[in-house]
């Protein structure tokens, strides 16, 4: 913890962390595809911890690759939500 910065902000880092290398491992080992919105949610609920995290800290361009990250997760579980038609 650095600078008066709550405990509870490096939890929500590392359970984003946790929940990015999961999916990695996950779809590394073949145990999930990247159409699966288990793999989707993963991403995209371990960037928003990360997006609080490094906000906090003041990592903007952690905070802008974790944004980017998101929206592509995001975008990607519209696609599976919604399949074109």
């Amino acid at each position: 913890m650095t600078n008066n910065i709550p405990l509870y902000i490096d939890v929500i880092g590392w359970i984003g962390a946790g929940c990015l290398l999961i999916a990695y491992l996950l779809i590394s080992n073949g145990k999930l595809s990247a159409t699966t919105y288990t793999y989707q949610v993963l991403n995209a609920f371990g960037s928003i911890c990360l997006i609080i995290n490094t906000y906090i800290y003041g990592t903007i361009p952690l905070v802008m690759l974790n944004s980017i990250w998101l929206l592509i997760g995001l975008n990607t579980l519209r696609k599976l939500i919604k399949p074109a038609q």
